[in-house]
Parts: C-alpha cells; sequence; structure tokens
C-alpha cells in the first residue's frame, strides 16, 4: 500500500489540534441524529485552540463525568491511540458517563476484526457522509481521497435494536 493512502501531506505540529474545518460534518450530524444532548465535549483536543464544542481539559474523559451528556469528535488517527480513545469514549457510554458519543471516521474503520467488540449496545448508528470532507481553510487544489462517517454510540436505545446505517449530503437530510 502507498503511504499517500495513510500519510499526510501537511506537517503536524506536536499536540497540536485539527478541528474539522468543514462545516458539512457536524450539520449531517445534527441534522439526522438531532436528539444528541448538549453541552457535548470533544475529548481530544487542544483546551488552547479554537472549536465548536467544549474542549477536553488534561485528565480522563472521568474527570468530567457528570458536565457533559455527550461527546462529538473527530479523534487524532494513530491506530493503537485511536483504538484506545474510542475504547473509553464506548465504556464512558456504556457506563452512563455520557449518554451519546459520536466520532468521525474514516468508512473503512469499522472492519477491522480487532474492533469486532465496538458494534454491540450501545452502537446505534453509522452515518455515512456522501461527500468527501475537506480539511484545510486553503482553497481545494483536489478532491479529497478518503470517505467518512460518524460512528453513533447511544445508551439510551434499548438493547435488543440493531443499529442502523444512515446516509447525509451535507446539505439536506433527504
Amino acid at each position: 500500500m502507498s503511504n499517500q493512502y495513510t500519510t499526510s501531506n501537511f506537517n503536524r505540529r506536536e499536540l497540536d489540534h485539527y478541528p474539522t474545518v468543514d462545516d458539512r460534518c457536524i450539520k449531517s450530524l445534527l441534522d439526522a441524529y438531532p436528539d444528541i444532548p448538549m453541552p457535548a465535549l470533544d475529548p481530544f483536543c487542544n483546551a488552547n485552540e479554537p472549536t465548536r464544542l467544549y474542549p477536553a481539559e488534561n485528565g480522563t474523559l472521568r474527570d468530567v463525568k457528570g458536565r457533559f451528556a455527550s461527546i462529538i469528535t473527530n479523534p487524532p488517527y494513530q491506530k493503537k491511540l485511536v483504538d484506545q480513545l474510542m475504547r473509553g469514549v464506548i465504556d464512558a457510554v456504556k457506563d452512563g458517563d455520557i449518554q451519546v458519543a459520536a466520532a468521525l471516521m474514516r468508512i473503512s474503520w469499522d472492519c477491522a476484526k480487532t474492533r469486532a467488540s465496538y458494534w454491540h449496545w450501545p452502537f446505534a448508528c453509522s452515518l455515512r457522509l456522501q461527500y468527501r470532507p475537506y480539511w484545510s481553510e486553503e482553497p481545494a487544489t483536489a478532491s479529497p481521497i478518503h470517505n467518512y462517517q460518524w460512528l453513533i454510540f447511544d445508551r439510551r436505545i434499548p438493547h435488543e435494536k440493531e443499529p442502523v446505517v444512515r446516509y447525509h449530503n451535507g446539505v439536506t437530510n433527504e
């Protein structure tokens, strides 16, 4: 596999926050899954950078227990790190520390057999984006290569309910 599919062409600063600048991502999430409880937290961003959500503070998810009803995040992608972070988020939903978690991930992220345990309750929805998010505020010079989805975990759904797959085009929920 070529590195061009897994490595960014942009220099990254250590411990920096990379907000999702494509507004269609949040629009899609809130249109298709409108009853996400607020306030919401992005636990994987730097508190010194701007974000529309409340940024995390140093510590763990358990440190903010009771302060937030949901997590909405675009976590950093490094296999071991993202798996550890998402396991903590899913456990926080299962344990009732938060009600709902939504994570913006590449379409194929949920296909790894090492993540099979993630797709049981409280997994509720895969919201697949019918556009490719653009990650820079610079003018686009080419179409982005990766497709994304919101993976939604919701402790309010009954244990026996099957997860759903939904689609959103970034403009309307039709």
